[in-house]
């Protein structure tokens, strides 16, 4: 088993959208995701997102890009909860999200992260797109490099 080198986490209440772009305030529930890279360069992790109104999907990590305080994460779909909302099923098809740590301190800015995004690749980590950066007012994402 290779040693972890690279660690991406994000927990909590999800992203803080203002009124008027997107929903209400913290109109998403919840934001859960664990991306890590060994240093033998496979990547893994989780991300779960839960929606205001029950609707939620899982996905499996399978590519993980960090530079400096952003990281740029594509995972395929496990699961979506219910697959009515979403059409067809979705299992298996890439999703895009980007995250950044602003840092711990209580003077710093809220971290920050993208709502996610289908994706065309399961490669697509490595465009850094520039995805719109949400508050994460009542959550903390961590970026851990060796």
């Amino acid at each position: 088993n290779a040693q972890v080198c690279t660690m991406v986490s994000v927990g909590g209440a999800d992203i803080d959208v203002p009124p008027g772009e997107g929903g209400p305030p913290n109109n998403d529930a919840n934001l859960s995701l664990i991306a890590y890279e060994r240093c033998d360069g496979t990547v893994g992790g989780q991300l779960q997102d839960t929606i205001a109104g029950g609707i939620a999907i899982h996905a499996e990590v399978v590519c993980l890009y960090v530079s400096g305080k952003d990281a740029w994460i594509t995972a395929a779909i496990t699961h979506a909860n219910p697959h009515s909302v979403f059409g067809d099923d979705y299992d298996g098809v890439p999703i895009n999200i980007r995250i950044r740590d602003n840092g711990k301190h209580k003077d710093d800015p809220p971290d920050q992260a993208s709502f996610w995004f289908f994706a065309d690749s399961y490669s697509d980590c490595y465009y850094q797109w520039e995805y719109d950066l949400w508050d994460l007012n009542n959550g903390q994402a961590q970026i851990k490099q060796r």
